[in-house]
């Protein structure tokens, strides 16, 4: 499994600009892909995250199959703490 989180964006969206740029700022490695183009696999995780009422753009698919709808700093910064975690206590 990868580590890296996928941001589903649409055209012109203010809050997906923000969430990528959050993500940058944070160190997390993501990938951007429109919402026209999903992989079959993104695009079921999408109309989960649709059905369980998701209603803004963008939706975050996170590496372990979480996900997350809107611009949510909190998220992200939960997320980079937790990966900032990981490295620092790996496995044994």
């Amino acid at each position: 499994m990868t580590d890296t989180y996928t941001i589903i964006t649409t055209t012109a969206c203010v809050k997906c600009d923000a969430t990528k740029r959050q993500f940058t700022k944070y160190g997390l490695p993501f990938e951007a892909v429109s919402v026209d183009d999903l992989t079959e696999e993104q695009q079921a995780r999408f109309d989960r995250e649709k059905a369980s009422g998701a209603t803004s753009f963008p939706v975050v698919l996170t590496p372990k199959g979480g996900s997350w709808s809107d611009f949510r700093v909190d998220r992200i910064k939960s997320a980079a703490k937790a990966r900032e975690e990981e490295k620092n206590d790996p496995p044994q």
